[in-house]
């Protein structure tokens, strides 16, 4: 196999690789919503993309530690699904 075309062959792997976690995220979306975690009106687009997000930031310092792998990881999803700071009633 040439090299040109074991580069063409890698893109389509990653192409295929990058279809199956968004649609296996997009599925993880609707659920969330459908079972009440997620509003009805929720943007899962949005919601996908800032997930990205936080993983990728989470990404970017390993944690030496399993425990710590875990402390991350909650972090991430009480981000997600929780935010920041707290909600006050007007």
């Amino acid at each position: 196999m040439s090299a040109a075309l074991a580069v063409v062959y890698a893109r389509g792997q990653v192409a295929r690789v990058h279809a199956g976690v968004l649609a296996r995220c997009e599925r993880l979306f609707v659920r969330l919503r459908d079972v009440g975690v997620l509003p009805p009106g929720t943007d899962l687009d949005w919601a996908r993309r800032v997930y990205y997000a936080l993983v990728h930031e989470a990404t970017t310092r390993a944690p030496e530690t399993d425990a710590a792998l875990d402390a991350l990881a909650t972090r991430v999803v009480d981000s997600l699904l929780h935010g920041l700071g707290t909600r006050t009633t007007a």
